[in-house]
């Protein structure tokens, strides 16, 4: 079978409504090309937001670095010398009240309110002397660490919503050709969800079972023939898996396909069948039957079978049908080569043997339904 190289289902990083969806079903597409897009008014809204909110928090780090201005300091240092006369002018008047109060010439509540008043002033004046000294030290390390990482997660915040919008456009991955879309302009999707489906039609590949002994001949980087379409083709085998496939107990070969100077049109499909075409010195083994490839069922274990006419004892054109297991050993064009409890001569049912089991009664009425089976020289 034909396969692309790579496939992909793609769909939007960003979940919305589907605003343009740039191709369509068969259209060939360049990596990095944009495929659709959804809208987008929700998120510019909050990069504008965020933008705002980044602004204001770099203007408030900008305040903090460059520290409080010289007019901030000169007003604080002012009215800390205001403080200090005030004060002295205080001190003064409760020595005088001390010496009336000594004289008995006022009273000790005279004398307390002055007193009051004093230690009031001093209290203020302090207070304004550490304001001034705060002023001149200037922003304090922390608030400095504080601002800086709110800038920061701002930043942050700016750029996951650029990244959100960016993804919002759906490109795509690689050169390939698009063969379903699965959504149209409108429709509100989940991130994820896919949207186009993508085949790289470049570098086909073939995937050939062939039986065990042929795949042991056969290594990577070897040139071989791959016929695709009735026409032949040269490629190189790029693996040879590993394992039997248990359904059809051959070995996978994989192929990649040479597509020289040929347009897209021209190149095998996804689906085409391919036939690797295999020289050995034992294409047709000793002892095979050739058959049509039709007579082949499905047999057990890995083997096939053949239904067979078994004529009657008086020689006439009726019979009954009998099973025989065989081992499929190759594929040739139409015909296949088979090793089993088949003999050469035998008339083989070619056609419609999903319409027959073993004991039933037939009569052989001509035509290309039953064939004799041939022995391979």
């Amino acid at each position: 079978e034909v396969r692309a190289k790579r496939e992909a289902s793609v769909g939007f990083e960003t979940g919305g409504r589907i605003v343009t969806l740039a191709v369509d079903e068969g259209a060939a597409v360049a990596a990095g090309q944009t495929l659709g897009r959804v809208d987008v008014a929700t998120l510019e809204a909050r990069r504008a937001r965020t933008e705002a909110e980044l602004a204001e928090a770099k203007a408030r780090l900008a305040e903090l670095v460059a520290g409080p201005r010289a007019q901030t300091v000169a007003v604080a240092a002012a009215n800390l010398r205001q403080l200090d006369a005030d004060l002295a002018l205080a001190k003064a008047r409760l020595g005088r009240r001390r010496t009336l109060l000594e004289r008995n010439a006022i009273t000790r509540e005279e004398y307390d309110e002055e007193l009051f008043a004093a230690e009031a002033v001093a209290a203020r004046r302090d207070a304004a002397a550490e304001t001034l000294a705060e002023l001149e030290e200037g922003t304090r390390v922390e608030q400095l660490d504080a601002q800086k990482a709110r800038v920061a997660a701002l930043q942050a915040a700016v750029a996951e919503i650029a990244e959100q919008v960016d993804n919002a456009t759906l490109r795509a991955p690689f050169d390939a050709v698009v063969v379903a879309r699965e959504r149209d302009e409108g429709a509100v999707v989940a991130a994820g969800e896919t949207v186009f489906r993508l085949v790289d039609a470049a570098a086909p590949e073939a995937w050939v079972g062939v039986p065990a002994a042929t795949a042991a001949l056969l290594s990577r980087g070897d040139v071989v023939r791959v016929r695709v379409g009735g026409a032949e083709r040269p490629g190189f085998v790029r693996d040879v898996l590993a394992e039997l496939s248990p359904t059809t107990r051959t070995r996978g070969v994989i192929v990649t396909l040479a597509t020289g100077a040929e347009d897209a049109a021209s190149l095998p499909v996804s689906g085409e069948v391919a036939r690797l075409l295999v020289e050995t010195e034992a294409s047709l083994p000793e002892g095979g039957v050739r058959v049509p490839r039709g007579a082949l069922v499905r047999g057990t274990r890995g083997l096939w079978a053949c239904f067979v006419v078994v004529p009657d004892g008086g020689g006439g054109p009726t019979g009954e049908i009998a099973r025989r297991d065989v081992e499929l050993l190759e594929i040739d064009g139409g015909d296949a080569i088979v090793r089993g409890t088949l003999s050469a001569g035998e008339r083989v049912v070619a056609e419609g043997t999903h319409r027959v089991v073993p004991g039933q009664q037939v009569r052989v009425t001509g035509g290309d339904a039953v064939r004799t089976a041939a022995e391979v020289l």
